[in-house]
């Protein structure tokens, strides 16, 4: 149901793992996970996240903090809600590997803030996105200062208010940028 997890282990600072089935659920109401592990600064390893359909903020800020976090889980959904991914990873400094992101088509607000000051971050995770709508990528990568590599290819076909509004900002390592975009429009 709505709300079903939401903020169910914000700030339990003593978690440290959490068992990969232990979130089998594959279609997620509005809020589900939502801040389910926000500011558990011990927590190394997270759950699988199976879920192919989100609704709105499903994993808004769940990882957010998650300081000891070094590795994501893959993120197979393909039906995104607005704000769903929104600060999932956000001050996650020790994170390193990028997850898989199955999405191509980002609603508003999808993955604003998503890997925010992620400094341990060296490359983006790899997406081809077909459909972009406000503020999608608002500040995903914002203050990623070891990023250098990306592997995201957006080839969509209109642009809307701040798509991608400081994406990279403050990614002072990162040196090319060029295949980014594979544009098909005329209006940016």
């Amino acid at each position: 149901k709505q709300h079903g997890f939401r903020y169910l282990f914000e700030n339990c600072i003593n978690i440290v793992n959490v068992e990969k089935g232990f979130l089998p659920a594959t279609t997620l109401n509005n809020y589900c996970y939502n801040q389910m592990f926000y500011g558990c600064s011990n927590l190394a390893t997270s759950p699988d996240l199976p879920a192919k359909t989100l609704k709105s903020y499903c994993y808004r800020n769940m990882f957010y903090g998650c300081v000891s976090l070094t590795q994501a889980p893959e993120l197979l959904a393909t039906t995104l809600g607005t704000y769903c991914y929104y600060g999932m990873f956000y001050g996650c400094s020790k994170l390193e590997t990028p997850p898989v992101v199955a999405a191509s088509k980002l609603s508003a607000y999808a993955c604003r803030d998503m890997f925010k000051e992620c400094t341990s971050l060296i490359s983006t995770p790899s997406m081809n996105i077909k459909t972009i709508t406000n503020y999608s990528c608002y500040s995903m990568f914002e203050g990623c200062t070891n990023l250098t590599t990306i592997n995201i290819t957006i080839s969509a076909s209109d642009f809307y208010e701040n798509s991608c509004y400081s994406m990279f900002r403050g990614c002072t390592k990162l040196e090319s940028a060029s295949s980014l975009f594979a544009l098909n429009s005329d209006s940016v």
